[in-house]
């Protein structure tokens, strides 16, 4: 999964939001025609027409309602990316500790090893003296 960078996510959000309020607009003026049409049936019943406005209605609503659920699974996975990079952010943290650790551990053992070697020297050289002796 690729993350995005919170200048794409933000334009992406906005290019979406941008979207849905153009659909909206959009079905604003549906509407307002269809009220419209609603209110000259009155005048010129036929049941075409109300079967036909009816549909249309329900057609609406079901846009409405499939919007509502990838608005809803939008900020679903929206919240999913903030949780991934919040863990995300968190491991790199502790793989630069660990890193760090590491490097710390071997200066440490570099200098064990170089003691070692010195004592060992120093060692050597009292046994010789200890045996010219």
């Amino acid at each position: 999964m690729k993350l995005l960078t919170p200048i794409k996510a933000k334009e992406q959000t906005r290019k979406e939001n941008d979207r849905l309020a153009e659909e909206n607009i959009r079905l604003r003026i549906i509407e307002k025609k269809i009220r419209e049409r609603l209110n000259t049936i009155r005048e010129d019943y036929t049941p075409e027409k109300v079967k036909r406005l009816k549909e249309f209605e329900d057609f609406c609503t079901d846009i409405m309602n499939k919007k509502s659920l990838l608005l809803k699974e939008l900020a679903e996975i929206t919240s999913a990316v903030e949780q991934k990079k919040e863990l995300y952010y968190g491991l790199a943290s502790k793989g630069d500790e660990l890193i760090e650790k590491e490097h710390k551990l071997n200066e440490r053992e570099k200098k064990l090893d170089l003691r070692l070697l010195f004592v060992e020297e120093l060692e050597s050289k009292w046994k010789d003296e200890e045996l010219t002796i």
